[in-house]
């Protein structure tokens, strides 16, 4: 985040990733930045960010991103001197932060900034924690510019990245880089992980532009930018599992249970973004399509008529680490209930992959399998329309116009896509 103020609190977990920003004492808490930078002519000439992801000695629940970040600064107007600073938030999960100027180690302050308010605190002061989340931490420090200088800035720091979830979310903003003079002329952000986290447990890495993976980091470059939030580097992760362990553990479950489809597809539709790219290849388009056209598998076609399961068995959260027939007897035991289609007002909930399919026929609308299911999507729609599906013995229809209407624009999409 590009030496710029900003505060993150994400569900599920605590994460803040930022850089050293301006006259911190001219910017409002939060996210979004109120403050001005009249009168200074610095600009980011460069930016190198190292990110490594692993887990906290202390707790296994615990993970731990070391930062390690270097910002060109360069000085195109006359001397300058003001303060900058260092955003924390409201909870300090920040460890042995250390600022380098020039090669030489300066000494910040640590402030709480709540409400405007600029209040002296100590380490251990800040480490408590305050359930409130009233504060506004910061490191604070002097910064000068001499006319036309370049300036290198080092900061290392390590964070505590804690939450209620083993699936958690860690990100990086470019977009705070936007507030210093023109463009940042060359950012590079690298991600690794070290054990027993993988790039294998990576859901997710954006932005989907600029990124490659490979020798066991994800690395954006980026030249000349005027950063927004669409630049802002987003890791999604599972801290025990992989990639595939999940799918496999999703596709033993649609073996059973209905709903574990339509989980296995937006899985499978969203496999790319593990590398990061913004488009499929030929596999994983062709795993995509699959999974969702096996989404309408359990439907008995007769004389024109569909009817689908109205019930299924319950799916339990069961721990990995619940022996298997303890697991297997804990399913037995469990009831059937209704399938989401099957509810009151929900039945738009069977044709929810409709679109999705679409998008995915667009990339490759000659190949059999994706005409095949397409296909299938298309006389499953028009059996809806005319009355022709059932769960259960009982008809499903939409609650409005709208659901219907949106059907029927899908339907001429989809036979379009066919000619």
């Amino acid at each position: 985040m590009p030496l710029r103020p900003f505060l993150l609190v994400l569900a599920g977990a605590l994460s803040a990733f930022a850089d050293i920003g301006p006259k911190p004492s001219s910017e409002a808490p939060g996210l979004e930045a109120t403050g001005d930078m009249k009168g200074i002519d610095v600009e980011m000439a460069a930016e190198e960010v190292a990110l490594t992801l692993g887990r906290a000695d202390r707790d296994a629940w615990v993970d731990r991103l070391r930062v390690e970040a270097t910002f060109e600064m360069k000085n195109t107007g006359g001397d300058a001197a003001f303060e900058e600073g260092f955003p924390i938030g409201p909870v300090k999960n920040m460890k042995g932060f250390e600022i380098e100027i020039d090669g030489a180690k300066v000494a910040p302050k640590l402030v709480d900034r709540f409400e405007g308010k600029v209040v002296p605190v100590t380490e251990a002061e800040a480490d408590k924690y305050d359930e409130t989340g009233r504060h506004d931490y910061w490191y604070v420090w002097e910064a000068k510019y001499p006319a036309g200088a370049t300036r290198v800035h080092k900061v290392r720091y390590a964070l505590e990245l804690f939450g209620f979830s083993e699936y958690r979310h860690a990100s990086y903003l470019l977009s705070t880089g936007s507030r210093w003079k023109g463009p940042i002329g060359k950012a590079v952000v690298t991600f690794r992980t070290e054990a027993p986290l993988t790039l294998e447990h990576v859901r997710s890495a954006r932005p989907l532009r600029n990124g490659t993976r490979r020798d066991g980091a994800i690395r954006w470059e980026f030249e000349n930018i005027e950063p927004t939030t669409e630049d802002d580097v987003d890791i999604q992760y599972h801290m025990k599992s992989t990639w595939e362990e999940d799918l496999s553990r999703l596709r033993e479950d649609a073996k059973k249970h209905w709903s574990a489809k339509k989980q296995v597809a937006w899985t499978l539709g969203h496999a790319h973004e593990r590398f990061p790219r913004e488009a499929r290849n030929a596999a994983e388009r062709a795993d995509y399509v699959d999974a969702i056209r096996a989404i309408l598998d359990e439907a008995v076609e007769k004389e024109g008529r569909w009817e689908f399961p109205a019930e299924e068995r319950q799916r339990a959260q069961i721990g990995e680490d619940v022996p298997p027939e303890i697991r297997a007897e804990i399913e037995r035991s469990l009831q059937n209930e209704p399938r989401e289609y099957a509810m009151p007002g929900q039945a738009a909930q069977l044709f929810e992959f409709f679109e999705p399919l679409l998008a995915a026929a667009g990339e490759e609308p000659k190949s059999a399998a994706v005409r095949a299911a397409l296909e299938r999507w298309v006389a499953a729609g028009e059996a809806f329309l005319a009355g022709e599906v059932t769960a259960g013995g009982n008809a499903l229809v939409f609650p409005g116009e709208t659901a219907t209407d949106e059907l029927k624009r899908l339907l001429a999409e989809a036979r379009e896509l066919l000619k």
